[in-house]
């Protein structure tokens, strides 16, 4: 996160104000911001321990609702004097998807849940003894798991088109996470503040408007046994997550919606879903 954008370091003391990291900053509080009434945020770096590939198990920023002062002060707190980011170490993205994954499985409220990993390159601390070693599969795996555990993962790669091994990593595991973004690649890439603010407003609206929960159903139904429909047309489930609709959470209690019924729903070219449980 101390390389600029076009991945060249700045000796001795990295790129401080061109960094990537001086990128991410203002993108990330002012979504926070002008979110936090509707969106419950936490935060965690990584790694968080040292600067090379240690995470705990731990977040800078619990989840909560009004959380953006917090946020704020923590950005802060790993930036350096010149703009850059403190400790910026390696990218241990297997470890922290985990991580991030059991935290949120601790939280008991029943509102839909994402990790959000916006990261700067390629997967790796693969084993401690060679921290510079590829842990791509690993980080896919991961964010396919915490896929399955309930919480979907948007990949948002900052300035990463350089490197095409990495833009391969990143939509792999955009792809695993459940939430890829329509086109090539299926992360989310971006290189400048600007584009990063669009993307994650975009990602804030897509997961709250494309997530819908089913209700109770009634006497005889099943949550397994339902039909979903926008403005009286059939929406099929897409397990693979391009374009239909598939449930968000292992108890069936939310379905998410993918590719062109989640752009409908957001563009208003679709009024209404409607979720309609089958006669027993």
């Amino acid at each position: 996160m101390n390389d600029d954008v076009t991945g060249q370091a700045c000796q001795p003391n990295g790129c401080g104000a061109t960094s990537k990291w001086a990128l991410l900053i203002p993108a990330i509080e002012q979504i926070v911001a002008t979110t936090q009434t509707r969106v419950n945020w936490g935060l965690k770096f990584f790694p968080d321990t040292d600067n090379r590939c240690g995470v705990s198990p731990n977040i800078a920023v619990p989840i909560g609702p009004g959380s953006s002062d917090a946020i704020a002060l923590a950005i802060m707190a790993r930036t350096s004097a010149n703009g850059g980011v403190t400790n910026g170490g390696q990218t241990p993205t297997r470890v922290v998807e985990t991580a991030a994954a059991d935290v949120l499985s601790t939280v008991a409220d029943t509102n839909p849940k994402f990790i959000l990993l916006a990261t700067d390159g390629i997967p790796n601390c693969l084993t401690t003894t060679n921290i510079l070693a590829d842990d791509s599969a690993g980080a896919i795996n991961a964010v396919s798991t915490a896929a399955g555990r309930g919480f979907a993962t948007f990949v948002v790669g900052i300035a990463t088109g350089i490197n095409p091994q990495t833009e391969v990593t990143l939509s792999q595991m955009a792809v695993a996470g459940g939430r890829p973004r329509s086109g090539s690649p299926e992360y989310y890439p971006v290189a400048s503040t600007d584009e990063l603010l669009a993307t994650l407003d975009g990602i804030v609206g897509q997961a709250g408007m494309c997530t819908l929960g089913i209700g109770q159903p009634p006497p005889g139904g099943s949550l397994d046994a339902i039909d979903v429909r926008g403005d009286g047309a059939p929406i099929a489930r897409d397990v693979a997550h391009v374009s239909g609709w598939d449930y968000a959470d292992p108890g069936h209690t939310s379905i998410a919606l993918f590719g062109a019924p989640c752009t409908a729903l957001r563009n208003a070219t679709v009024q209404q879903i409607t979720i309609v449980f089958r006669c027993p």
